[in-house]
């Protein structure tokens, strides 16, 4: 005997938010950023010594850029993936968050490729545009996959430098010379261009906070030259009629402002 059909159901109702009835304490962990997390893999994968890095995010990016410097070499142990087949548990590290819970981790150690290697890109940006410069610096053959759409990213720049440093070349990023570019720009019709080069390494030595003898010391002059190029500086930046400000103090913000330079830091004592 046939079943009899079932009726459909009806309209479900509404969806309601769920409401504190009074105030609210807890103690939450933000999930990690992907974009940081893929950046710190790679770099942690370059580096000369293991590396932990502490509360990342998993996700498929992620993973993909995990297994992909796997598969390049490296080892990613992280102890919750425990049946993944490429990261292994023993060597994870963790610690606690204020609250007592376990903060999660992964450990990478670089390492080298000894074969032919397969990357999965996925349909992640990251492991397509980061991960390619890191393999070229394998001796051995890699091939790289993804999804379907991966296929249409715009990877024909990527491509052209990395044939380029093949050939024996050198390629720059566009966007570091403009802001190169930029930064003379700014340099130009900055105060500080009226500034010789070794009354910029006095206001160099100023923003590192020495004072005359510190800078003499630092720079091989006598301290009366420092003073007189502290003067010239204060005349060049229009501060030597100021009265109402710190002019050493108001000379190194120009400097930090218009030149886009740290400091150099002081000497640890010793």
């Amino acid at each position: 005997m046939p079943r009899a059909a079932e009726p459909e159901p009806g309209p479900s109702p509404d969806w309601q938010a769920p409401a504190a009835t009074g105030p609210v304490r807890a103690r939450l962990r933000p999930p990690g950023s992907k974009s940081v997390t893929n950046r710190a893999l790679v770099l942690a994968a370059l580096a000369g010594s293991p590396t932990v890095i502490t509360n990342p995010l998993r996700a498929r990016d992620t993973l993909l850029m995990a297994a992909a410097l796997c598969a390049l070499g490296a080892r990613v142990d992280d102890r919750d993936d425990e049946d993944s087949g490429r990261t292994d548990t023993g060597g994870s590290a963790g610690g606690e968050d204020g609250s007592g819970a376990e903060v999660p981790a992964w450990r990478v150690t670089p390492g080298r490729l000894s074969g032919a290697a397969t990357v999965d890109v996925g349909n992640a940006g990251t492991v397509l545009r980061f991960v390619p410069p890191v393999a070229a610096l394998a001796r051995a053959d890699v091939e790289f996959r993804g999804d379907d759409r991966a296929a249409a990213r715009p990877v024909g720049p990527l491509l052209a430098a990395l044939r380029e440093v093949t050939a024996g070349g050198s390629v720059i990023d566009p966007q570091v010379v403009d802001a190169l570019v930029s930064r003379r720009a700014r340099l130009r019709a900055s105060p500080l261009a009226r500034l010789t080069p070794r009354a910029l390494d006095v206001l160099r030595e100023m923003a590192a906070g020495h004072g005359n003898a510190g800078i003499a010391q630092a720079l091989y002059l006598s301290e009366s030259s420092v003073e007189k190029h502290v003067n010239a500086i204060f005349a060049k930046l229009d501060l030597a009629s100021e009265q109402q400000v710190h002019r050493r103090v108001a000379a190194v913000l120009t400097f930090l402002r218009d030149a886009g330079l740290r400091p150099r830091q002081p000497p640890q004592p010793t």
